[in-house]
């Protein structure tokens, strides 16, 4: 006889908890399939996770995941012009991602969710159109009303459930090392842009402690190993590489489509991520609440069809963030094909005008829109327009 629960939902990291920790407190059955033996592991993240962000998916911030609290941002250009951002307050957690999704699992398993390891969704289990759960490696069916999928970037079972995946040319390879005996100003993120550095992305210096910090690269130009031990070389040579990690980083914004009958597509998996940084706890976290209010009301309702799920999930997270999304693929379609020298010119603006008040007061790490449209308009960035049109004429005939 196959097994059966209210909600199955594919994958333990943040999306897939947050989601079925709120369906569980509702008082339904929820099960979580996770591939891996252990919850948090492999770890793919830089574990760079915003104050309020955290707090607008309800996450009390917790000792046992942060390892660092950060005010400042450092901007640094392809010649190497700097900018500073500055904040009076923390805005930012440094988390070890590990530790944080395994907070997580505990608190889902404490309001009822029986969670499942080393056991993954091999297919669909499909009636008549409709999808009634899954079928997982052992060839055991599991049968539920609502299956959400929250396997993360590159999932195998979105492609099978018909709809359309991210795009692979918006999923970028990343590499990152854990570097220890360095000097690095414990209050600060810095950031690296430009070709030189990682095409089409940036590389990052996240501090862990006041002499360790994450060090890592995206780009899906080159080989990114070693771009970064290049980097690393440049920057750190004295320093010690205690750990690497690898994984992928979503820029594309999210599939056209994140709901069918009975299913859900929530957080990575859908492309629910920042287009601008790849970042994704907080908007996939934003849109696995949204999930979590659809998938109650179905079961309450006993309706997980189509246009239920639709109404109350795809029109529902894209009211609160499809304007955010939109704007962060704008800007990251145009920095894709920016030239270094042009990057410069930003670069000197923001300098020349002493912009990073304005940055630091209107900034948002997570809700980017407003800054990205209020710089665009500045009279000074409209000046190097012909440069953007000249990088956008040549990235056309290459």
């Amino acid at each position: 006889m196959p097994e059966s629960t209210d909600v199955i939902v594919i994958g333990a990291g943040p999306s897939g908890l947050i989601s079925a920790k709120s369906i569980a407190k509702r008082g339904f059955q929820v099960t979580v399939l996770e591939e891996h033996a252990e919850v948090g592991l492999p770890s793919h993240c830089a574990g760079l996770v915003s104050v309020d962000g955290l707090s607008q998916i309800d996450i009390e911030p917790n000792s046992s995941f942060i390892q660092n609290r950060v005010k400042n941002a450092r901007f640094h250009s392809p010649s190497n012009l700097t900018f500073e951002v500055r904040a009076r307050r923390d805005i930012a957690y440094v988390i070890d991602r590990s530790r944080f999704d395994q907070y997580l699992a505990r608190q889902a398993i404490g309001n009822g969710v029986k969670l499942i390891l080393g056991r993954s969704a091999k297919t669909l289990n499909r009636s008549e159109g409709v999808i009634r759960g899954i079928v997982d490696d052992r060839e055991c069916t599991l049968e539920a009303l609502i299956t959400i999928d929250a396997e993360g970037a590159g999932g195998r079972l979105l492609a099978k459930s018909g709809l359309k995946p991210v795009d692979e040319k918006h999923i970028l390879p990343a590499f990152q090392y854990e570097l220890i005996d360095i000097e690095v100003e414990e209050e600060s993120v810095d950031l690296f842009f430009g070709r030189r550095y990682a095409p089409n992305f940036f590389a990052w210096v996240v501090p862990t402690g006041s002499d360790s910090a994450r060090v890592g690269l995206a780009s899906n130009e080159g080989n990114i190993r070693q771009l970064l031990d290049k980097f690393v070389d440049e920057n750190f040579h004295t320093s010690t590489k205690a750990d690497k990690r690898a994984g992928l980083i979503i820029t594309g914004g999210p599939i056209p489509k994140t709901c069918l009958h009975g299913f859900m597509a929530v957080g990575d998996v859908a492309g629910q991520t920042k287009p601008t940084t790849g970042g994704g706890v907080v908007t996939g976290g934003i849109c696995a609440s949204v999930a979590a209010r659809a998938a109650v009301s179905a079961l309450e309702k006993h309706d997980a069809s189509l246009k239920f799920l639709c109404d109350s999930y795809e029109v529902e997270w894209r009211k609160l963030l499809a304007n955010e999304f939109s704007t962060m693929i704008i800007a990251r379609r145009i920095y894709n094909i920016l030239a270094d020298s042009t990057l410069d010119e930003l670069f000197k603006i923001v300098l020349k005008e002493n912009l990073t008040a304005e940055i630091a007061a209107s900034g948002d790490m997570d809700f980017q829109s407003s800054i990205l449209v209020k710089l665009a308009k500045k009279p000074s960035v409209m000046k190097i327009l012909p440069m953007v049109v000249g990088d956008l004429a040549k990235a056309f005939l290459s």
